[in-house]
């Protein structure tokens, strides 16, 4: 219902084409976007099919795959980038919808519950929201799984932006810590972000969580994927 009346009083417009709508219309999305068709595995970058991940990159990896919707390039740069530096919340919402949208098409899941990366404090604090807790709340809406903040950041860390892959798996490393040990009813997880970079986040996050519970599938849930076909994220 708030949601409804901020629409009449305060329309929203496309970030892409500026007609009122959505942040992100229809239209937009299926003319501009880079939306995969094929299922990748986010451990070497390509393609993968029956599975989330090739057998050989298993090993290599905490998570049990990652789901994007989009490949992450200038326009999706701009998109997330105006909801965290303009401190809009809103975008973060449509896209969580559109994720949503896109999870229960071509995906199926049974008893999951969706959970976050927590933020750094610091710049939770600047921006006022978290925005992959905004992007999981609009996703569990859609799919009706109920979202938890099952972790904790124990320390905050600099700014993962322009640094390497190893740079980034350092940095984040021993970062999370489990908050809330009453998951054990679930078979999966389902871990929202943003954006799969270099996936350091994402698999800490999945390793602090496989530490108490190894038997829990863990899946990576973002709205885009980077380096898709960078030779730098080839094996």
């Amino acid at each position: 219902m708030k949601k409804l009346i901020l629409s009449i009083f305060l329309p929203t417009f496309c970030l892409v084409c500026n007609q009122k709508s959505s942040y992100v219309c229809n239209k937009c999305f299926y003319s501009y976007l880079n939306i995969p068709y094929e299922q990748h595995c986010h451990v070497c970058g390509r393609a993968v099919r029956n599975r989330f991940v090739h057998i050989e990159c298993s090993s290599k990896t905490n998570l049990d795959g990652l789901i994007f919707v989009s490949v992450y390039n200038n326009l999706v740069k701009d998109i997330i980038h105006h909801g965290k530096y303009e401190k809009n919340y809103g975008v973060f919402e449509d896209l969580g919808t559109i994720t949503g949208q896109f999870v229960e098409k071509y995906y199926t899941f049974k008893d999951a519950l969706i959970t976050f990366v927590p933020l750094n404090s610091r710049r939770k604090a600047w921006r006022g929201f978290n925005q992959s807790e905004i992007f999981a709340k609009s996703i569990a809406e859609v799919l009706e799984f109920p979202v938890v903040n099952i972790l904790s950041r124990i320390r905050n860390t600099k700014s993962q932006a322009g640094t390497s892959r190893k740079d980034r798996a350092e940095n984040i490393k021993g970062a999370f810590e489990l908050v809330d040990n009453n998951v054990d009813k679930y078979n999966t997880i389902i871990l929202v972000d943003d954006v799969f970079t270099t996936g350091a986040t994402l698999e800490e996050c999945a390793r602090t969580i496989k530490a108490k519970y190894p038997h829990i599938k863990v899946f990576g849930l973002t709205f885009a994927m980077s380096r898709l076909n960078d030779d730098s994220f080839k094996p």
